[in-house]
């Protein structure tokens, strides 16, 4: 079963009091709150078997363990992570623990770095392009052979070579 967002604790009062001073219709209170009539009878039920007493319109604590990570070693380690983008999960985990930070388990890392937005993925090495190399490609492409009607031609070329060799391989069956 998915996560159940909770009404907030002002539209449940709402919704006791206009049952209880108004005495509205549940059907007529959920279409003026729009919200759903069973939200409406469930809130009602949880109010009267409290007894009345207002800590019913407040939601109780959810169950489930804490996280290891705060918010601020996640911050921390989202700053690590834009420093140098290529270091393994391990090693970030090791930077955090070492100025006093939870020891955690590498997938904790990964997980964390997701829910911040940062997905694992290989980062690509680019060459270098030294600034020699920088001028030699800025003389080598205009005087290119290659301008688009030469390229066209050329593709068209290889296009027609291609259904040739087709042709061929089709007669051998």
């Amino acid at each position: 079963m998915g996560k159940v967002k909770s009404i907030s604790p002002t539209k449940t009062a709402r919704i006791v009091s206009l049952f209880n001073d108004s005495k509205m219709p549940k059907k007529e209170i959920a279409r003026l709150l729009e919200v759903s009539p069973s939200t409406v009878r469930y809130t009602i039920k949880k109010y009267e078997d409290s007894q009345g007493s207002s800590a019913s319109f407040r939601d109780a604590p959810r169950t489930g363990r804490l996280s290891k990570l705060t918010d601020q070693s996640v911050r921390r380690l989202v700053r690590l992570v834009e420093e140098d983008r290529r270091k393994p999960a391990r090693i970030l985990r090791d930077e955090l623990s070492v100025d006093g930070g939870p020891r955690v388990h590498v997938s904790t890392i990964k997980r964390a770095l997701k829910n911040a937005g940062l997905h694992g993925r290989v980062a690509v090495k680019k060459p270098f392009v030294s600034k020699v190399n920088v001028a030699r490609l800025k003389l080598a492409r205009p005087s290119s052979p290659w301008c688009i009607s030469e390229r066209s031609r050329r593709a068209s070329t290889v296009l027609v070579f291609l259904n040739c060799v087709s042709d061929r391989t089709r007669r051998n069956f």
